[in-house]
């Protein structure tokens, strides 16, 4: 039961969020398509096959991690770290620079490259997590998330002991598929657009890149005015 509910809210929770991880993947399923790189033989072999291990180490990475937020929230360590004004404040700013540097990055590429990620799993992966574990705000938003859930009974199996103990790891894994569905899902529509913006790509990137920075923009604002002391 803990699983699906896991599942259920794994995916509900990243349909609204149009986040870092949710854009990269949208501008790199629509170069997938599209854009200089993308060759006859490649295409030909159907949408996604292009890149398919880099973003798929990409997102599995950034769900993974996503994974050790809903973690931290079921065993209960995430209302303690919050409370840590320091590490609130710190790792906010730190997500917000990481992701004005990405966006500068993808800014400055976008004249000569189509692509977004890294073309090799295992540096695509490393993004996927640098995105994800230093951002606070995927632990706020699941300590609300698991704050719902517990309101009416669909944790209950959640709590000290064995059983208690392996329901968390189910809610976790559950979690974790439900979040890797909506990335995949988002990449493969992206892929499936891409083919009918063929010479847009590049304006799409540019978009992404101006997202990158206004979010990391914003983490790193309100970063520093909770240095100053609590926001509501």
């Amino acid at each position: 039961m803990e699983a699906l509910v896991g599942f259920l809210a794994g995916l509900v929770t990243s349909v609204p969020m149009l986040g870092p991880v949710v854009l990269m993947l949208i501008g790199d399923g629509l170069a997938g398509r599209s854009g200089p790189e993308a060759d006859t033989s490649e295409s030909s072999r159907g949408p996604g096959v292009r890149g398919g291990r880099a973003w798929l180490a990409f997102a599995l990475a950034a769900a993974l991690s996503e994974g050790v937020h809903v973690a931290l929230t079921v065993f209960g360590v995430a209302p303690a770290l919050l409370a840590q004004s320091e590490i609130r404040v710190w790792a906010r700013v730190a997500a917000g620079v990481f992701l004005v540097v990405m966006g500068v990055l993808a800014w400055r590429a976008q004249a000569t490259s189509t692509r977004l990620l890294p073309e090799r799993a295992g540096p695509a992966a490393v993004l996927g997590a640098a995105l994800v574990l230093p951002n606070p705000g995927f632990l706020v938003a699941w300590v609300a998330t698991a704050a719902f859930l517990a309101e009416r009974g669909w944790l209950g199996g959640v709590g000290p002991g064995a059983n208690g103990w392996m329901a968390g790891v189910a809610f976790v894994v559950g979690a974790i598929l439900g979040v890797m569905v909506w990335f995949v899902a988002v990449r493969g529509l992206a892929v499936r657009v891409g083919a009918r913006v063929e010479g847009r790509v590049r304006g799409v990137r540019k978009t992404v890149a101006v997202a990158l920075i206004g979010c990391g923009a914003w983490l790193v604002g309100t970063g520093l005015l909770w240095s100053t002391g609590p926001l509501s």
